[in-house]
Order: structure tokens, then sequence, then C-alpha cells
């Protein structure tokens, strides 16, 4: 799973209690985390600098989580609502937040949630990187080592390049989940 389980609609909290919850049979999960996690996560730590998550999907969250927010908040309701957050947030939901991979190889794939910086190898990726990077890998062209698996970067339909697989075909606003099967 490639991350951004939350804020992406007004269900984050069913999301994460049905990952939770039924693991597909046969397989073993990983789930990696998303810059929307991260988000989440620097909010309820650093309210005041990680403010702007309130804008870019945390309303609907925090509204998952019993924190009905209607309105934009003012500065000074950014802690009050942390703190909220930090106390309705269940202890298996924070413990999946916080263990969630920021990549993970397998064969000739390697899986991340925004992608990689070119030039740099897998090993020495910044973890901010495989969270927010966008334009500068998705216009490279370069061989990264191995193909990457990545989501972040909304498509209408998958992109299978030579180096690179993006499957984030925007189910939050499209409806369309895309799922990849890999030899």
């Amino acid at each position: 799973y490639l991350g951004d389980y939350i804020d992406r609609g007004e269900q984050s909290c069913q999301v994460i209690d049905i990952l939770l919850s039924r693991p597909l049979k046969g397989f073993d999960a990983v789930y990696l985390k998303g810059n929307h996690e991260k988000a989440m996560l620097d909010f309820i730590e650093f309210p005041e600098a990680a403010a702007a998550w309130i804008s870019f999907g945390g309303r609907e969250a925090l509204n998952s989580y019993g924190i009905p927010l209607a309105h934009i908040p003012g500065k000074r309701e950014i802690p009050d609502l942390a703190k909220r957050l930090d106390n309705k947030l269940p202890d298996t939901h924070r413990e999946f937040l916080q263990n969630c991979k920021y990549s993970w190889q397998c064969g000739s794939y390697y899986f991340v949630h925004a992608g990689v910086q070119p030039g740099v190898a897998l090993d020495k990726q910044d973890p901010e990187d495989q969270l927010w990077i966008r334009e500068e890998f998705l216009e490279s062209k370069k061989d990264h080592g191995a193909i990457i698996v990545h989501g972040h970067s909304i498509t209408d339909e998958p992109q299978l390049l030579p180096n690179r697989i993006g499957i984030d075909t925007g189910a939050f606003r499209s409806g369309v989940l895309t799922c990849l099967i890999l030899e």
C-alpha cells in the first residue's frame, strides 16, 4: 500500500480501521507512509508549524475522528485541535501511522509513496523526497537502480514507463482505485 490512507475523503478513520482489520488472505501487507500521514503526525506534534495540514485534507480527517470542523480555524484554535486529535486518535491508529515504512524493495521493484531523487542511490534517499517529490522525479528518464512504483501524483490512468510505474488514479475524487500485479 503506497500511502495517503487519510485526508482523501471523509472516512480517514474508517480506512485505517479496514487496513488494520482486513488484511488480504495469503498476502503479507506492507504499508508505506504518504505525505498525508506524515502531515497528520506532524500536526499532532508541532501544531503551529504543521497547521497547513488542515487545508489539504486535515479537516476531513478531523471530522472522521469525531472532531467536527466546518471552518478554517484561526491560529489560536490550532493547538487545541491538535490536542483533541491526539486524545481521539486510537492507539492502534497512532502505531499504524508511526510504523508505516518510507519505502520497500522487492526484486527489481522499489515501492515508495511519491518517488525518489534522481541520481541518488536508493539506500540514500531522503524520506522527505520519498513523501513529497514530484516534477524532478516524474520528468526524469534516469535509471534509478530499480523500477519505482509510486502514487502521490494523480493521473487518469496508470503510467507504465521504463523507470517507474505510477498508480495514483485519485480514488478519492475519481472513484477509480488502481491495483498493480507484478511478477
